[in-house]
């Protein structure tokens, strides 16, 4: 029961903040760390960030452990989630969309504004 509040409580946070795209994609990685019992409990948290959304999933507490993701979207409602640090590509492997290397990505930064 408690997951679930939390789930419906992040995804009310998410779609009132960020495109349609980014609260569906949000909400896809929370279910999928959810089925796959990677965290117990799953925290997926989106944020714009220079113009560009992210999603990071961790633990209670531990945001530095998550997995970082980039949001990828047009103007319509289809999206790419992409894995973009070592976590994220451990927990996803090739299930979403290909691992994105842009060494312009700073990594810490990113995570540290979460």
């Amino acid at each position: 029961m408690f997951k679930a509040f939390l789930f419906i409580f992040m995804a009310l946070i998410v779609s009132g903040c960020n495109p349609k795209a980014v609260g569906s994609a949000t909400d896809e990685l929370t279910l999928y760390y959810i089925d796959k019992k990677i965290y117990d409990p799953t925290i997926c948290q989106a944020k714009e960030i220079d113009g560009s959304y992210y999603v990071l999933c961790h633990p209670s507490g531990d945001k530095n452990s998550g997995g970082l993701y980039k949001i990828e979207h047009n103007d319509s409602d289809k999206y790419v989630i992409r894995p973009i640090n070592g976590k994220a590509i451990q927990h996803v492997g090739s299930d979403f969309g290909s691992s994105l290397k842009d060494s312009n990505i700073n990594i810490g930064k990113i995570i540290e504004s979460f």
